[in-house]
Formats: structure tokens, C-alpha cells, sequence
């Protein structure tokens, strides 16, 4: 989901669509945008508004980022070719760069108007979950899967820091308004503070159990969080235990603040739902603060406002049907004619090739599944060697105490 900064707008994920979801009516627009056979991986509306950035693609054989200019729904060229999918995106103040994270534990820099990369970090060791930029477009930080966070300088590239601490995956990066602050989330079930001078934690809270799904600010510079408890929650910047929370009937997938309207805000759970959430008190009965949303999937004639180009991908394998004709021995079909020239042999032809290219692309999925791997075990081998230094460093610390202890 993404929020309009300026319009009571939500943006939604659908199948193979956008859906448009009016905040002050609670009801979707009559018109979806159509991004054809893709999925749909990372939402992100520009701060001035002005464009929606949609990463679509194929797990495994493809990723782009599409831009909407959201006033004339007409499409400005794309960004990106990637492989796989993209994880993660977004953009500056005016949506000049983008910046994507990738499921090849990448993290790519574009210009938007030449769609040409700045610059491409490979420090990750996993999947780029989480990418956000600060406020004044001068730090880009990422996340992967693997816990790791780094934060790099935009316009150079350099990294500025490497913020190691937690345990899961990070599910979401936001920036405080004067880029003094960077709050992560984990699937570890906890929400940390970082300071960006001493590089720091300056506070870590168990936020959800089983782990935050994701992460956002919202207009009153205060946290909105969701976890895989089903609990949506809202957090005081100074304060560990939240006030006010809402239960959603499954996994809590997401939230999303809305710019545009304080004390509200969309949240999504894993079998669907998606809710309009009153924030503005923690004393709300928990039914009344929370408005269920039907999303539109069974509305099988919605138009579409937009549809989104085109990209090449594989056609779906078909078996072939032919009738069952007697043929006279050592004779040919009729209808046919000789086997080579035969619409039935090119079918065949034509599905050899496909299952060629899919098996290169299952291989190549698989080498990088062993490269990932690799880089696993280096990882869980180094951090056991640290742990063994630490245990040495404590046992020779306690054995040069003993001498002043017995005097």
C-alpha cells in the first residue's frame, strides 16, 4: 500500500491491478490501474505526489519498476531490467532518483530521467527487504533479510554506516524528520532507534510477537507498526509500550498512515481484509476504531484508468490436442501434411524451446539459492569465531580478577 501525500488517496495492491482506495468515503474508485500479468512487489507515491512507482515483475525471471504521472494517468518510461524481483523501493523528495532493493541482494540507484543506474552496493547478504531515503535525500538506508542495515551516501554511493544488532529480517525503514534518527523493524519482534551521529541505538523495544511485518511514521512523527500477532499499534517516540493498538483478524501484512488525514490509518491482514483504523485514541472501543474495507476483486467488470506497458514474459505451456484419426500405415495425415511442416510439430517446436528457457531459468534460480547459501555459512562461521574470541576475552578477564579477589 502507499498513501498519497496531499490527497485522501491510498494506492492498493491487487491482483495484476492497482486499486485506488478513498479514505474519507471508505470505498474504491470506480476505475483500477491494470499492470497486466505481473506481480506486484512495492508501492511508492513521490513526495510532491506527482508520481506512483510500482515495482512489478516474475519471482525468479524479471523485475522493472513502472512510473504513473498520477495527475494525467499516463506512464513515463520505466526504470530497471532486473532478473528477479525487485523487494524494495523508493525515491527522493521529487522523485529524481530511485532506489531499489533486490531479491539478488543488490541495492540500485537510478536517475529517473535518464533511467540510468548511479550506482549498484553489493555489501548485502540476502534480499533487499527495506529501502528508504532520509527526508533530505542525502542518506539512502537498506535492509535484507539476514538483519543486516547499511546506509549509504545518495549521491556518491559511499557507505556511511553499518548498523548491525538485529536478529530477523528487516521489515521496514523510516527516517525522522531532521535525519538525526533511523527507526528499523525486524522480524525478530522489535523496533529499533538509531542515532545517526554516534551510530547507536539509542532505544530497542519488543514491538510484536513473532515478528514486525512492517513499518511507517505518521504524520505526527509517531510510529504505526503491524506484526504477524494480528496487532496493529501506535507508538510515542519517547515511549516503549504503545498507545493505542487495534486486532486484526489474521497476520497484520501491513499499514499504512495517511499524510492527508491525521489520527486514521489502512491496515491489511494476510486473508485479505483491509481496514480504515481510527488512531486518534487509545481509550476507542477497539470495534468501533476499526472499519472494514471490502477490496473489489469480484467486481469482474472494473474499468481500468491506466494500463501499464507491456513486458516480454513467457507464454503459458499448452498441451496440444489432436484428434484421434485412423492413418493408413506408411501413410500421411492429410490434414497434417509431412510431420516437419505440420502446425502440430511447430506446437511442439515451440514448447521444446519454452522448456529450454524455463529450465536455464530454474538452473540459474538454483545457482543463486547455492551462492546464498555459501555466503550463509561464511556468515554463521564467522560469527562463531567472534563468539568463541568473546568467551576467551571473558574467561582470561575472571581469571586476572581472581589474584585481587584472594587479596
Amino acid at each position: 500500500m502507499a498513501s498519497h501525500p496531499t490527497e485522501p488517496v491510498v494506492a492498493v495492491s491487487g491482483l495484476h491491478q492497482v486499486a485506488i482506495l478513498n479514505t474519507n468515503t471508505a470505498q474504491f474508485e470506480s476505475q483500477a490501474i491494470e499492470i497486466g500479468e505481473r506481480d506486484i512487489s512495492a508501492l511508492r507515491f513521490s513526495a510532491d505526489g506527482k508520481v506512483l512507482l510500482i515495482a512489478v515483475g516474475m519471482i525468479g525471471e524479471s523485475g522493472t519498476v513502472l512510473v504513473l504521472d498520477w495527475q494525467s494517468k499516463q506512464w513515463l518510461p520505466s526504470i530497471g531490467d532486473e532478473s528477479d524481483n525487485i523487494q524494495s523501493l523508493d525515491c527522493n523528495g521529487d522523485a529524481s532518483q530511485v532506489a531499489i532493493g533486490t531479491a539478488t541482494r543488490l541495492v540500485k540507484l537510478f536517475d529517473r530521467a535518464t533511467q540510468k543506474e548511479l550506482f549498484v552496493q553489493r555489501k548485502h547478504t540476502d534480499w533487499v527487504l527495506s529501502v528508504a531515503y532520509s527526508h533530505d535525500g542525502f542518506l539512502l538506508a537498506s535492509g535484507d533479510r539476514f538483519g543486516g542495515i547499511h546506509v549509504w551516501e545518495a549521491d556518491t554511493g559511499k557507505e556511511f554506516a553499518a548498523l548491525r544488532g538485529h536478529a530477523g529480517g528487516i521489515t521496514g525503514l523510516a527516517w525522522s524528520p531532521d535525519g538525526n534518527e533511523l527507526i528499523s523493524s525486524s522480524l525478530d519482534g522489535t523496533v529499533r532507534v538509531w542515532n545517526m551521529h554516534t551510530l547507536q541505538v539509542e532505544k530497542t523495544w519488543q514491538a510484536h510477537e513473532r515478528g514486525v511485518l512492517s513499518l511507517t511514521v505518521d504524520s505526527q512523527k509517531n510510529f504505526l507498526t503491524s506484526g504477524r500477532d494480528g496487532w496493529v499499534r501506535k507508538w510515542i517516540a519517547a515511549e516503549s509500550i504503545p498507545c493505542w493498538q487495534s486486532k486484526l483478524p489474521d497476520e497484520a501484512i501491513g499499514v499504512c498512515s495517511l499524510a492527508a488525514v491525521q489520527g486514521m490509518a489502512i491496515g491489511a491482514d494476510a486473508v485479505g481484509g483491509i481496514y480504515r483504523l481510527s488512531t486518534v485514541s487509545s481509550e476507542a472501543n477497539e470495534s468501533e476504531s476499526r472499519t472494514l474495507i471490502l477490496f473489489p476483486s469480484s467486481q469482474h467488470n472494473r474499468s481500468f484508468a491506466s494500463v501499464a506497458p507491456t513486458a516480454p514474459r513467457r507464454t503459458v505451456l499448452k498441451p496440444s490436442v489432436v484428434d484421434d484419426v485412423e492413418v493408413a500405415p506408411g501413410s500421411s495425415d492429410p490434414r497434417w501434411g509431412t510431420f516437419a511442416e505440420s502446425a502440430f510439430a511447430k506446437t511442439l517446436s515451440s514448447d521444446l524451446e519454452e522448456s529450454r528457457r524455463a529450465l536455464a531459468s530454474v538452473e540459474q534460480s538454483l545457482e543463486q539459492t547455492y551462492r546464498t547459501a555459501e555466503q550463509l555459512e561464511e556468515s554463521a562461521a564467522r560469527l562463531k569465531q567472534l563468539i568463541i574470541l568473546h568467551e576467551a576475552r571473558i574467561k582470561q578477564m575472571e581469571l586476572q580478577q581472581k589474584p585481587n579477589r584472594s587479596k
